[in-house]
């Protein structure tokens, strides 16, 4: 298991993929952070560096869900995604099972 970068924001996260972080732990909450996390997560579908992401409890809900299967598609370096407690719902667990196809 690799070192986990602890941040408390999304912006944060996105430097420490920047920096090469193979381990990323967020603690922020989806609501009023959108536009960070969308950064985030676009940056996520083309490191090829981090291997452990955990975003558990951020409560980024269906859309949010999307956005990680949609980066998903992209990211095959990703091999530990923890997504607890985050009301995904159906949609946003569909778009990541097609991601993981």
């Amino acid at each position: 298991m690799p070192n986990v970068t602890k941040v408390k924001s999304y912006s944060d996260a996105l430097g420490a993929l920047e920096k090469g972080a193979a381990g990323i732990r967020v603690r922020c909450k989806y609501k009023g952070n959108m536009n960070a996390f969308n950064k985030f997560v676009d940056a996520l579908g083309s490191d090829k560096i981090c291997v452990v992401l955990d975003l558990r409890s951020n409560q980024i809900g269906p859309e949010g869900g999307a956005s990680i299967g949609g980066a998903l598609k992209q990211n095959n370096t990703l091999t530990s995604l923890n997504l607890n407690f985050n009301k995904i719902g159906p949609e946003g667990t569909a778009r990541i099972a097609d991601a993981l196809k």
